[in-house]
């Protein structure tokens, strides 16, 4: 289960294959989010990347109808659908509700 556990400070795209990479049927990638377990199910790169001053990988920098943008190692990743433990699925926007907030 530990290897599904997902490194911001990785790049985009190695993150990005871990999410699809452990996808359904498998457990799923994961973070935390204030101390709880969040399984990522879906992900996306940006066609344009975001580039921040101050990297601090795990950050989320916006939050919206299309999904949670997040800081990586290189550039961010748009967060999708999520889950919470017992719950179903979920957008991420529906779970994940601020940037002041910050994954890992």
């Amino acid at each position: 289960p530990d290897d599904g556990l997902i490194d911001w400070t990785k790049s985009a795209n190695e993150i990005y294959n871990l999410i699809r990479g452990l996808s359904h049927p498998y457990p799923g990638a994961y973070t935390y989010l204030n101390n709880e377990k969040v399984i990522i199910w879906k992900a996306r790169k940006e066609e344009k990347p975001l580039n921040y001053v101050g990297r601090i990988a795990g950050k989320i920098v916006q939050v919206n109808e299309n999904g949670v943008v997040v800081l990586t190692g290189d550039s961010t990743l748009v967060i999708e659908e999520v889950q919470l433990k017992k719950e179903g699925k979920k957008r991420a926007s529906e779970v994940i509700r601020s940037v002041r907030w910050r994954l890992g």
